[in-house]
């Protein structure tokens, strides 16, 4: 199943792909071509005087989710570099710290794809849902829309 696209992609017109596998893009607000992936249409985006200052809002709480994930990525990736491995981590040790990344990332993906600003995390509604969570049983079954 191919991965969804993002939110980007409503505010541009895609012609095809090059020989470089770049997308052959136009931007819906000031008509201007260019060429690149998701990353460069959030650029665009932001940088462009003809956005709406809404859409311009959305788009930069998408980047700032992005280098978030980034930056915690390249900072596991330094951890693990520096990690000592003489030492055995007890296996419940080990199980936290995955659950922790685990659900770390599940929330992380959940906003992005949702589209809301990574400062919705700081919602108190936000923080109550995850403690009634935590508290609740493993047989737990959240609702569904039907």
């Amino acid at each position: 199943m191919p991965k969804a696209r993002g939110v980007e992609w409503n505010y541009v017109e895609s012609s095809g792909m090059d020989k470089s596998g770049n997308h052959l893009l136009k931007c819906k607000y000031c008509s201007s071509s260019y060429k690149g992936t998701a990353s460069k249409i959030r650029l665009h985006l932001l940088s462009c005087s003809a956005v709406p200052a809404s859409i311009a809002h959305e788009i930069r709480s998408i980047s700032d989710m992005k280098d978030t994930l980034n930056k915690n990525a390249a900072s596991a990736r330094r951890n693990f570099a520096r990690n000592d491995f003489s030492k055995q981590l007890t296996i419940k040790k080990m199980h936290d710290t995955g659950k922790q990344t685990a659900c770390d990332e599940a929330i992380a993906s959940f906003f992005f794809e949702a589209g809301l600003p990574l400062a919705k995390i700081d919602c108190a509604r936000f923080k109550s849902m995850v403690n009634a969570l935590k508290a609740a049983s493993l047989s737990y079954v959240p609702p569904n829309s039907k």
